[in-house]
């Protein structure tokens, strides 16, 4: 794989590894959050606050965040695509180009909180809203925490 000429990849395929991991910077904060607070601060946890496709992608984040035990209940569903990046890596990990389809994040707000009021996360819960977020949805959120 690593002795692919890279200009033979231009309107073609080369051989190569396909991976799928979860990622984006306020998943992965949550994520360590979550698991630094199941041993550090018992009884406290993380909350999510972003949108998520009903499609194949929300579909694998939701399950995921769940078999991680982390809270899922912050998690907004959308009828757009779930925010997907799609890098292509070079043998030695450098990023070559890539997609990035974060359409989904557009649109979310203040209202998109509104529905996950009806289960008030506790004091201990610190929310940590997608990195995309306007600052009304911001301050919905921190409203929210209350």
């Amino acid at each position: 794989q690593g002795d692919v000429n890279p200009s033979l990849s231009t309107h073609s395929t080369i051989p190569g590894r396909v991976s799928l991991t979860l990622g984006g910077v306020a998943r992965n904060i949550a994520e360590a959050a979550s698991r630094a607070g199941v041993t550090a601060y018992p009884g406290t946890s993380s909350l999510l606050v972003a949108p998520i496709g009903e499609d194949f992608f929300g579909h694998v984040l939701a399950e995921q965040t769940a078999r991680l035990g982390m809270r899922k209940d912050g998690l907004v569903p959308a009828h757009k695509h779930t925010a997907v990046c799609n890098m292509v890596l070079d043998p030695l990990g450098t990023l070559i180009g890539g997609v990035s389809d974060m359409n989904i994040t557009e649109d979310f707000g203040p209202d998109d909180v509104r529905p996950q009021e009806s289960s008030p996360p506790s004091l201990t819960d610190e929310p940590l809203p997608d990195h995309s977020s306007t600052r009304a949805t911001l301050t919905r959120v921190c409203r929210f925490r209350r």
